[in-house]
């Protein structure tokens, strides 16, 4: 599967700190859908992000 959207960047402040970006409604139905099936435990979903040319691979 493979979304594309923009959005605001935010920070997280908590005992570990992290930044994210709100998936919009329509992109979350979708990994919503296949979430059962790729989740690798506690509903922790694998992906590949891709911010300009740099690209990190972490978990929804």
């Amino acid at each position: 599967m493979r979304l594309r959207f923009e959005g605001p960047i935010w920070y997280w402040r908590g005992p570990a700190p992290y930044h994210f970006v709100t998936v919009p409604p329509a992109e979350a139905a979708a990994i919503a859908e296949v979430a059962p099936v790729v989740t690798y435990g506690w509903g922790m979903i694998p992906v590949a992000v891709t911010i300009g040319a740099t690209r990190v691979t972490t978990s929804l």
